[in-house]
């Protein structure tokens, strides 16, 4: 999925989904990855180039507000009242290398907390305790290589299937207009041409906008009538309103 549909996807459940935060590196934000916070229980992370989600971050399992569910297989895994612990991860996705983490292709199972400051005293607590009960704190979910590898936090994410007709590249040429590539690489690239091209051309290619802004222009007051005579007479033309089609 892209930043965008994502994002547009939150702004239609603002009760859901109430703290939202976006970070990103001023200094370079066309190639630096983006993090959307959605609070409490989502970090998404999105490359810097493409803006598609790369890895999901579930963490504060637990917490009762709101609740959160996690399934896998039609076997609830954790719940408000579901532990998920070190041992269930093993029985349900089997056994993998050791170590402080759990990870499977694509898949990672932390046990510790990442609230500052709570790393010491969580280490502490896990040392004196059995392993096979440790709880899980965190889960992330990332793209994997064909390898079996898991991607690198800074790279694009792998064309597939589902991303079949959203736009792969857009190449815009000053005074001339804008060239749309979409996915998969083999479809056929939409021109965008200034002057030219319509609102019923954009429609047939893109399909209807999921949205239609509308705006006024102050420059067109500079048509209004100065004399206030003239006021009373006639109707006075302020503003033009201007619809703004968006297509994601």
């Amino acid at each position: 999925a892209s930043l965008w549909t994502v994002l547009d996807t939150l702004r239609s459940l603002p009760h859901s989904f109430p703290q939202i935060e976006i970070k990103h590196d001023p200094d370079a934000p066309c190639t630096t990855p983006v993090i959307l916070h959605v609070r409490p229980h989502l970090d998404l992370l999105f490359s810097g180039k493409h803006q598609r989600l790369h890895t999901i971050c579930l963490r504060r399992l637990r917490d009762p507000s709101p609740p959160v569910v996690l399934r896998y297989n039609d076997t609830v895994l954790s719940s408000r009242d579901e532990c998920l612990t070190r041992v269930a991860v093993r029985r349900a996705f089997g056994p993998t290398y050791p170590g402080d983490e759990l990870r499977y292709p694509g898949l990672w199972f932390c046990f510790e907390d990442d609230a500052r400051g709570e790393g010491a005293k969580s280490a502490h607590a896990h040392a004196h305790a059995d392993d096979r009960a440790q709880e899980v704190k965190r889960v992330m979910i990332s793209q994997k290589e064909n390898d079996g590898k898991n991607s690198d936090a800074l790279e694009e994410v792998g064309e597939l299937p589902v991303m079949a007709g959203d736009v792969r590249l857009a190449v815009v040429k000053v005074h001339h207009g804008v060239t749309l590539y979409f996915y998969p690489a083999s479809s056929r690239p939409v021109h965008i041409k200034l002057g030219e091209t319509t609102a019923q051309d954009l429609t047939l290619d893109l399909g209807p906008p999921i949205r239609v802004h509308y705006k006024e222009d102050e420059r067109m007051s500079i048509h209004a009538k100065d004399t206030a005579s003239e006021a009373h007479d006639e109707p006075r033309c302020t503003s033009c309103d201007m619809s703004s089609p968006v297509w994601r």
